[in-house]
Parts: structure tokens; sequence; C-alpha cells
């Protein structure tokens, strides 16, 4: 068992023990009620006490019970002071777990925290480095392409000024011509504009016609419905003033009438006129409809007709113009053709003298500088093969830096070995190598792992760690007179392998042949817990406390390795003389010892402990890589170690910089090499493109010219097509507008005529229809009476006045209507007038155009004839032109290539700050990490401010580290303290725990004893003493057979009592004492019994009646029977009367008619013996 379930079971014990402990306590006192109950039950005159046996066993029972109280109370104090010394060590416990799980978290949070800090501004440092270097290459071609530019600018512009000087040469040589040159293109040049403008004007005035035509058409048509409208209001106006002429003519006729009445010859010849009119207004009234018909017929052929007009016209104008164009076009497409078929010869010529091979000296001279150009890139290729070489070897090795330059003693005892050889360093990683991922037998504790080196003993705070054990070592050397060790790469490899199995099961390795000393501790320990803070040890107060036990007995020296290796062994061997005591204190001291290494683990294995280990050899030999030998292994002193570990610290911060400024370089070499070999690869290319531009010239220009001739000879020849058709379709369209008119103009006279005849019958009508009117007026009158004559003339006033109102409004609606005709007529005279200008305007227009067409044409004869004249001076000027064009393109391309070099020079300065604030930044993340290094090993001040703000922000979880490993020692040692005191404690209660059982286990045998007693004995009462209830009357002393018993029915030995027996002489009642011993029985208890007569008949069966008190009841016999009498127990109800013959059982306490004859009867027939008996005496 454990020690843990040792303390589990013993908790579980006391708290079984306690509870036993409550429930026996209680056992006496029912042991007492018990007793009691037994005098409550004793029925006597005198206190009946318990037997003495049972005394004696009670009161050793008692005096067993409260020895298992008492020592129950004991348990109960010891577990308590034990609980509370239990608490009080797990709350130690607790303490130190909590206060090592802040020193384990606040320590990984800074570990990781700067690790990935300094990870990350490293990272960004690289990346600044590189887009650094990019931005430094684009500037690089950018600075270049600047360069080339302005080497192009240059050429550009001296072509320039060569071509301006040709052209200026010629120019001179035929001023006159090129002056009336100039001059006549300018004037063509104006003479274009001007017709262009002319055009846009024309379109303008044109679009301006058909907009004015197209208000004038609705205007007129608007005046037509307005004339037609008027007409028929006039018409309207005529009917209605002929009957009003009718309705005055009758009104008139009816005063006439009513003046003077007609005769009947008189009416006679009024109904013959009125007759004749009526059939005459029929006649013109159907030659009016019909002439009607014809007028509106007349109308809509004319409406047709003009609209035929007017779209033939249009069609005209637009012939007129397009053949105008097309003349115009024609003139422009054989000038052009002629200059077309003059250039095509010429490229003919040239692209001829190309195909035969003749190289103009421009084509020559191309083809030799290509040829030279080529040459050069062959070795310019090769450089860029050896440099791209170099570069990718560069950036490999920085890929690698991060990795090369971490904190693993692998990359720094390589490091050692390539700078100085030292074969010391060679064995030792490669011995460390060797065990890469390998674990401790069957375990998961990996000796060596490469990729988290620090879960192993196997980083650079390890070594420096170590160090100062040797430091403390090598002092404690020379306060004992030895020289001090050096250090052995290769052992301190060997003592972090052997600690490493250490760590998992406790004790020596033994893996390699080397002299050991190791230690363990439940709890970690810097070295710096032992060191002052000079960085000594004070070795002479360290004897000190060697020597005195009670000397500052929580010090933390004592938990030193030293402590133990050195001085306790020390003063064991000076007590004992015994060196086998003493084995770690003579391998520090061993003189023969030169060489050393040491290990301290600071991770928790298997074997529960931190473990240390420091390993000593007299000489170490090495064997040459070359195999030609061996060399000895001098090792290094503390200092020389201490130094060369701190350069390589320097020197792994400013690794990756070290190697970014190698792949600078190399990229610097690769750039130029390869700038220089894009250079003249595109002067390659441009030589060739010059080359087979040259050839593609030649013949593009052919085909140019060409297709140019082919394309103005088919121009031309389409248009002159198109100009014979549209001259065609212009006479055509002229001769039809021709006869269009002539018909139109037939239709108008013809329509002229027929609304004169139409107003004329119109005119007709009217009057004859005014004299019918007249006529029947005059006749309806001649045939009234006065009455209704004067009825008629008053009807005909109002008539009168009706038509008159009726003219009124017709009137106004004419005066109306006549405005608006008149607007009308107004508005077609402004469009009209507005149409002849316009129309003016465009005649003018066409004639100017016209002219100017004309003088266009001469002056492209004019210019084409100074072009021939001036032909060479011209391809002097087309080449000043192409020179001025390349020049302002080149200058573009220049000011831009410019524009790019300043950006990209900014962007390099920014990238160059950036990266100077990241490697600053950088610098601080190392300087702070060297801040942390220097605080866990206690030789830094662990108050903020720090070099870098990202530890500062740590500040207060480096005060929570540096706060808990402070504490750490008191903690350990109150949990000493309170380990010590629950062992104590803990055997206390143990001690208490065996009194408790032991007193337990002595009761239990006396409560046994009790127990055993109490089962085999019972009480002797009354009811337990048996004897007759009755005995015959013998005039002598009776003494009835007495059986005793107890209330387990055990027959009680004659032993136990005494029977003294009462006078018992007279008829009456007896009785019997019996007095028990006291022994095993105690009490004094009397029995009565009834004395009586013998019977004398031998028919009376009557037994005198017993005493109530003794509550039995006797059955009659016939003759005189030996009879058992049992008494009842106190709680009993029924008595049972035994005889050899009969047995009844009767109810005591039975209060029922029957039974109280019963008894009445037994009395009656006592009496009546006595008095019998009486009787006879006498």
């Amino acid at each position: 068992m454990n020690k843990k379930q040792k303390i589990v079971s013993t908790t579980l014990s006391t708290v079984t023990a306690l509870s036993s402990v409550g429930a026996i306590s209680s056992l006496p006192n029912t042991v007492i009620k018990n007793v009691q109950a037994l005098d409550e039950n004793t029925v006597e005159t005198t206190q009946q006490v318990q037997p003495t046996v049972r005394t004696d066993l009670e009161k050793e029972v008692e005096n067993k019970n409260s020895t298992v109280i008492s020592t129950g109370a004991a348990l109960q104090g010891a577990e308590y002071q034990k609980n509370s010394s239990e608490e009080a060590l797990n709350n130690a416990k607790t303490n130190k777990k909590e206060n090592d799980e802040k020193l384990t978290t606040s320590q990984n949070q800074v570990d990781q925290t700067l690790a990935k800090e300094v990870k990350d501004r490293a990272q960004v440092v690289l990346q600044l480095q590189k887009a650094l270097s990019s931005q430094k290459q684009q500037k690089d071609a950018l600075d270049k392409a600047v360069e080339e530019k302005q080497n192009q600018l240059k050429d550009a512009q001296d072509k320039y000024n060569k071509a301006q000087a040709d052209y200026n040469n010629l120019a001179d040589k035929n001023k006159d011509a090129l002056d009336k040159l100039n001059q006549a293109e300018k004037n063509k040049a104006q003479s274009e504009k001007d017709l262009a403008s002319l055009n846009d004007q024309l379109t303008t005035l044109n679009k301006d016609i058909e907009t004015v035509t197209t208000k004038l058409n609705e205007e007129k048509k608007s005046l037509e419905n307005n004339k037609t409208t008027l007409s028929q209001l006039t018409t309207e106006k005529q009917t209605l003033e002929a009957d009003l002429k009718v309705s005055t003519d009758k009104l008139n006729s009816l005063k006439d009438a009513l003046n003077k009445q007609p005769t009947t010859e008189e009416v006679t010849q009024l109904q013959k006129e009125i007759d004749t009119l009526e059939t005459d207004i029929d006649t013109k009234t159907t030659q009016l409809s019909t002439l009607n018909q014809k007028i509106n017929s007349l109308t809509t052929s004319i409406e047709a007709q003009t609209a035929t007009v007017n779209e033939t016209t249009k069609k005209k104008d637009d012939l007129t113009k397009q053949y105008d164009a097309l003349t115009t076009q024609v003139n422009e497409a054989k000038t052009n053709l002629d200059t077309a078929k003059t250039e095509c010869d010429a490229a003919k010529k040239a692209l001829d003298n190309l195909n035969n091979n003749v190289d103009t000296p421009e084509l020559a001279q191309l083809k030799a500088e290509l040829k030279s150009l080529q040459m050069q890139q062959t070795a310019l290729q090769a450089q860029v093969d050896a440099t791209t070489s170099q570069l990718k070897a560069a950036e490999t090795e920085l890929a690698n830096a991060y990795t090369k330059y971490d904190n693993n003693v692998v990359n720094f005892y390589k490091e050692v070995y390539n700078n100085t050889g030292d074969l010391d360093a060679y064995y030792a990683y490669t011995e460390l190598e060797k065990y890469d991922g390998k674990t401790v037998g069957s375990t998961t504790v990996t000796i060596y792992d490469s990729k988290n080196y620090d879960k192993t003993i196997a980083s650079l705070s390890d070594l420096q760690e170590a160090l100062n054990y040797i430091k403390m070592c090598n002092q404690i050397r020379a306060y004992e007179g030895s020289a001090p060790l050096k250090v052995s790469y290769y052992l301190m490899v060997v003592s972090a392998i052997q600690n490493e199995y250490t760590s998992v099961k406790w004790g020596h390795s033994q893996i390699y042949p080397v002299a050991e000393n190791i230690y363990g501790s439940s709890r970690d320990y810097n070295s710096t817990d032992f060191l002052d803070q000079n960085g000594n040890l004070d070795v002479a107060y360290l004897d000190k406390l060697g020597r005195n036990q009670n000397l500052d007995v929580f010090n933390t020296q004592r938990q030193n390795p030293f402590y133990g290796w050195w001085i306790e062994e020390k003063v064991k061997y000076e007590e004992t003389n015994d060196k086998n005591v003493a084995g770690h204190y003579f391998n520090i001291i061993n003189k023969n010892y030169t060489l050393t290494g040491f290990s301290h683990n600071n991770q928790l294995h298997n074997s529960g402990y931190y473990t240390w280990g420091q390993v000593f050899s007299g000489s170490l030999v090495a064997d040459k890589l070359d195999g030609s030998g061996q060399v000895k292994i001098t090792g290094q002193s503390v200092e020389d170690f201490e130094n060369t570990l701190n350069a390589w610290i320097l020197k792994k911060a400013n690794g990756v910089q070290i190697e970014q400024n190698k792949v600078d370089a190399a990229k610097a070499d690769v750039e130029k090499v390869t700038n220089a070999l894009n250079d003249n690869k595109q002067k390659i290319s441009t030589k060739q493109t010059e080359i087979n531009d040259y050839k593609d010239n030649v013949n593009a220009q052919f085909k140019t010219a060409e297709t140019t001739y082919n394309n103005a000879k088919n121009t031309y020849d389409n248009l002159v097509n198109q100009q014979s058709s549209v001259k065609a379709e212009l006479d055509t369209t002229s001769s039809t507008l021709n006869a269009q008119k002539d018909a139109l103009t037939k239709l108008e006279d013809q329509l002229k005529a027929d609304k004169k005849k139409k107003d004329t019958l119109s005119n007709q009508i009217t009057d004859k229809k005014t004299l019918l009117a007249q006529k029947k007026e005059e006749l309806a009158n001649a045939t009234k009476d006065k009455a209704e004559l004067e009825q008629a003339i008053k009807d005909a006033n109002a008539d009168v006045d009706r038509i008159t109102a009726l003219i009124d409004e017709n009137d106004k609606k004419i005066k109306a209507l006549e405005s608006e005709i008149n607007t009308n007529q107004q508005n077609i005279n402004a469009y009209n007038a507005e149409l002849n200008a316009l129309n003016f305007e465009v005649t003018s227009k066409e004639a100017k155009k016209d002219a100017l067409s004309a003088n266009i044409d001469m002056l492209n004869t004019a210019i084409n004839a100074y072009n021939k004249q001036l032909e060479e001076c011209n391809k002097a000027k087309n080449a000043l032109d192409a020179a001025k064009n390349n020049l302002d393109n080149v200058h573009a391309e220049y000011d831009q290539a410019v524009k790019g070099q300043k950006a990209q020079a900014d962007a390099v300065a920014d990238t160059t700050k950036k990266l100077d604030d990241a490697n600053e930044s950088l610098a601080k993340a190392q300087r702070a990490t060297a801040d942390w290094e220097g605080i866990k090993a206690g030789a830094g001040d662990h108050y903020a401010p720090y070099h870098d703000e990202v530890l500062d922000s740590l500040s207060d979880t480096v005060l929570v580290y540096v706060s808990a490993k402070d504490t750490a020692g008191s903690i350990e040692t109150k949990l000493a303290d309170a380990q010590k005191d629950y062992d104590e404690k803990t055997k206390n209660y143990e001690n208490a725990l065996s009194a408790y059982n032991a007193a337990l286990n002595e009761y239990n045998d006396a409560k046994a004893d009790l127990d055993t007693f109490d089962a085999k004995y019972g009480i002797v009462t009354k009811d337990t003493i048996t004897l007759p209830s009755e005995m015959t009357y013998t005039g002598k002393q009776i003494k009835p057979e007495v059986v005793v018993k107890d209330s387990k029915g055990n027959v009680v030995n004659p032993s136990e009592y005494t029977i003294t027996y009462g006078d018992n002489t007279e008829v009456g009642e007896g009785n019997v004492t019996i007095k028990l011993s006291d022994e095993y029985y105690v009490g004094t208890i009397t029995k009565t019994f009834k004395i009586v007569l013998a019977s004398t008949d031998k028919d009376d069966n009557t037994t005198p009646p017993t005493d109530k008190k003794d509550d039995v009841t006797t059955t009659p016999s016939n003759k005189k029977d030996n009879v058992t009498v049992t008494p009842i127990q106190k709680n009993d109800t029924t008595t049972t009367v035994k005889s050899d013959k009969t047995s009844t059982t009767v109810k005591t306490g039975d209060s029922s008619p029957i039974v109280q004859f019963s008894l009445l009867s037994m009395l009656s027939m006592f009496f009546y013996a006595l008095l019998r008996r009486k009787e006879n005496k006498e």
C-alpha cells in the first residue's frame, strides 16, 4: 500500500471507529435500565437487588465502556488534529502546485510571446528585405529604362535635327516652288474647311427647309379647313338672309294682305307662279348637287396631284444634289487615282530591288550590327547562369537561417566545430544526434528531439544553467585546494543523455564509462537560487550549514545539489573515515579529474524528481576524422566556454541579417548581369526588328501603294457609273415633273370654272326660293281671315327676330374665321418668305460650294504639279514629320519613365525606412529576450520598462513569474513542515486508533460475558415458583413440595436458595418462604397455599374456594387426585388446571352471570358442609 492509499484507508477506519464509539457508549445505560426493570417486576415487601455475579459483570462492562469512551474521545481528537494537519498539508501542496503553475504558465507565456514576437518581427524583416530587394531591382530596371529612353530621346532628337536640316536644305533649293506648294496647300486646306462648313450649313438649311415646309403645309391645311368652314358659314348666312327676306316679305305680305284681300283670279295666278318656281328650284338644285360632286372630285384630284408634284420636286432636288456631289467626288477620285499610280510604280521598283538581294547601305549596316550583338549574348548568358547558381545557394542558406540560428545546442556545437575544428564539439553534436527522436525504454520521454529541443536538455539556456553549477563546483574545488575543472562539450552531452535516463528511472544509467553525481528533488530549483547577486556561491557558509543542522534550518542552500554531494558527505566521511559514504564528495574534489560536464533537467518525468547530474573524467581522447590517430580533449575553461557561447548567441541574433546580406549581394550580381543580358537581348530584338521592319516596310509600301491604286481606280469607276446613272434619273424626273405640273394646272382651271358655275347657280336658287316663299306667303295670306292674318303677322315678326339673331351669331363666327384665315394667310406668307429666303440661301451656298469644289480641283492640280516638281523635297518633309512624331512619342515615353523612376525611388525609400524600423524592432525584441533570459537567470532587473514594449506589456506576467519564483522556497519549506506535522499527527492518530480498538475489544469481551449471563440466567419470581395450591389438613405442620425455576425455565439448584415453611397446622392459608442466595438469583419470595379438611363423604367433591389473590380455579374430582397447580404470569388471562382425568379451562376476571353463579354455588356448598359437620359434633 502506498502512502496515499494508507492515508485514505486510515481515514475510512477513523470514521468507522468513531461511529462504533458513539453506539457502544450507550450500552451501559441500556443495561441499567434492564436491571431497574427487574426491580420493578419483583413483587416483594423488601427491595430486591440483582445477583452479585451479574453486578460484577455489569461493573466490568461499565469500566470497559468508560475506557472505550475515553479512548474514542482521544481518537476523535487525534483524528481532528490529523484532518487539520492533512488540510494544512493539502493547502501547502495546493499552494505549491498553484505557484508552480504560475511559474510555468507565466514563463511559458513570456517565452512563447517573445519567441513569437521575435519570429514575427524577423519574418517582417525578411519580407521587407525581399520587398526592398525586388523594389531595388525594379528601380534599377527603371533607372536603366530612363537611361535607355534618354538615349532614345537623344537619338530621336538627332534624327529630327538631321531631318530638319535635310528638309531645310531642299526647301532652300526649291524655295519658290515650295512656297507656292505651301500656299496652295494652305489654300486647299482653307477651301476644304470652307467646303466642309458649307456642307454643314447646307445640311442645316435643308433641315430648316423641311421644317418650314412642314409648317407651311400644316398652315395651308388649316387655311383650307377654315375657308371651307367660312364657305359653309357664308352659305348658311346666305340661307338665313334668304330666309330673313322671305320672312320679311311674308311679314310685309301679311301686312298688305291684312290691308288688302286678293281676288280669286289673283289667288289662282299666284298658285301657278308658285308651281312654276318650285319646278325651276328642283331642277336647279339637281344641277347644283351634280356640280358639287364634280367640285369635290376635282378638289381630291388636285390634292393628290399636288402631293405627287411635291414628291417629284423633292426627288429632283435630291438627285440634283446627289449629282453635284458625285461630280465633286469624281474629280477628287481622278486626282487620287493619278497620285496612287505614281506611288505604286515607285514602290514596285523598290520591291524588285529587294527581291533581287540588292542590299542598300542601310540594310547592310543593320545586318553587321546584329551579328555583333549575337556574339555578346553568348558571353552574357554564361555570366547569368553562374550568378544565378550563387543566388540560389544564398537563398537556401537564408531559408535555413532561422533553424541554423535557433537555441538548439547542436547548432552551437556545429558552429564551434566549423570555426575551430575542435573534435570535442564534433563528437558532442554527433553523439546527441544519435538519440534524435529516441525515447527512454518504452516511455514517451525523448532523449533528444531536434524539433522540440527545449523539451529535452538541449537548449542554450540549459548550457547557461549548467555553466553556473560548474562555476559552483570549481569554487568548491578552490575551497578544497583543487584546480578548476574544464568543460568538455562531449561530457556536457554525456551528462544530458544520462540525466534523461535518470529522470525516468532513478539511479545511475551507466551508459558511458564516466564518474557521475546525480541529485533529485521534488521541486525544481534554478542555479540562481543558490548564487549571490554577483553570481558566486558562498562556499564557506555552505560548509557551516552542513556542519550545523540547527543553523538556518530552512535555508535554500540545503536544497543545493552540492550541499548533499559535498558538505554532507564530507562531514560523514570526517565522522566515519569511510570513503564508501562519500563518493560524491570525492568526485568533486578529485584532483585527477580535469574535465566535467553538467546538466539540469527541469522536466518532471517518471522518476518523480527534477534531476541534476555531473560527470567527471581525468582524460579524454578522440579519433581523428581522417583515421590518422587520436587527439587529446583538453576542454574549455568555464570563462572561455561562456565567451564562446555568448559570441554564438550574439551571432545568431544577427545571423538572418548576415544571410540576407549575402542574398542581397548575390541578387545584385544576378541583377547586374541579367540586366546586361536583357539589354543585349533587347538590342538584338530591336536590331532584328529594324531589319525586318525595313524589309516589311518595302513590301508593305508596295502592297499599300498597290491597294491604294486599285481602291482609287475602283472608286473612280464606281463614281463615274453612279454619276451617269444619277444624271439619267435626274433627266427622267425633270420630264415627269413638267408633265405633272401641266396636269395640275388643267385641274385647277377646271375647278375654278366649276366653282364659278356653282356660285351663279346657288344665287339663282336662292333668288327663286325667296320669290317662292314670298308667293306662298301671299297665297296663304290671301286665304286667311283677319284674325289669322294678325296671328300670322305676330308669328312672322317672331320668325324675323329669330332669323336676325341667327344671322348675328353667324356674323360673329364668320368674323372670327376671317381673323383666323387672315392669320393663316399671314403665316403662309411668312413661311413662303422664309422658305424663299432659305431656298435662296441654299442656291447661293450651292453656288459657293460649286465654286469651292472647282477651286479645290484646281488647287489639287497645282499641288500635284508642285509635288512632282518637289518629290525629293516632299520625301524629306515626310521624313521630318515622321522624325517629329517619333521625337514626340519618345519624349512622352521618357517623361513616363522618369515619373515611374521617381515613384519607385519613393517606394524604395519608404521600404528602406520600414526595414530600418523593422530591424530596430527586431533588435528590441531580441534585447527584450535577453532581458527575460537575465530575469530567469536572476541576473537582470525584473522591473519594467524593458528594451521593448512587448515585454513591457508582459510586465504583470513577469512580476507573477518573479513573485512565484521568490516565494517558491518558502512554499517548499511550508510544504515540508506541513508534511512533517501531518506525519506526526498521523502517527498519533494511528496510536489512538490502536488504543481505541484494544479498549473496544475488551469492552466487547465484557459485554459478551454479561450477555452470556443474561442469556443463561433468568429471574426468579412468585410465578416461577410452583407448589400445590392446597393441601389436606393433617393437624401437623404441612410442608408442600416446592419447585423453583427462573424466568428462562431453568430449575434452580436447591443450593441457590433456602425454604422456610410457615406454621401450616390449621385449616386455612399456609405459606412457604424461599430465600435466594444472591449469587446468581436474588430476593425473598413467599408463596401461599390452602389447607383444607379431608373429605368425609365420598360424594363430597367440594373443595373450599381458593383465595382470589392466587387467581386459581380448581376443578372438582370424584376422588382425591394428585393435582399440579401452575401459577399464571401476571399478564396471563387464563389458568389451566390439569388432573389425571379432566382438564377445564376457565377465564379469570370474567364477570359473566354464569361464572358468578358457579362461585356462589360453590360457597353455598362450602358453608353447608361446615354446618353439617358442626351438627354432627353436637
